[in-house]
């Protein structure tokens, strides 16, 4: 399935550290609110984030797709707090 974000929002998954094993996310504690994502798709009204970038993003400004069997949230370029390189 492809999936390709309208407007100014983005796609995006879940950078794999070590917080994950197995595919599977392990919160260190119910206060992981930021966490880093990889910019899988922009929509065409995105200006600064491009595809690959890692961007740093509270976890309360994205939603989780319903439709895709891997792990894949929507989120505004606006709500984006910053790139995250290297």
């Amino acid at each position: 399935m492809k999936i390709t974000p309208l407007f100014d929002r983005v796609l995006l998954a879940p950078v794999k550290n070590e917080s994950q094993q197995n595919g599977i996310y392990i919160p260190k504690s119910d206060t992981d609110k930021i966490q880093i994502f990889d910019v899988m798709a922009v929509g065409k009204g995105c200006t600064t984030i491009k595809r690959w970038d890692k961007i740093i993003i509270s976890r309360f400004t994205i939603s989780q797709m319903p439709v895709s069997k891997d792990k894949l949230f929507l989120a505004k370029e606006i709500d984006i707090m910053a790139t995250v390189e290297g």
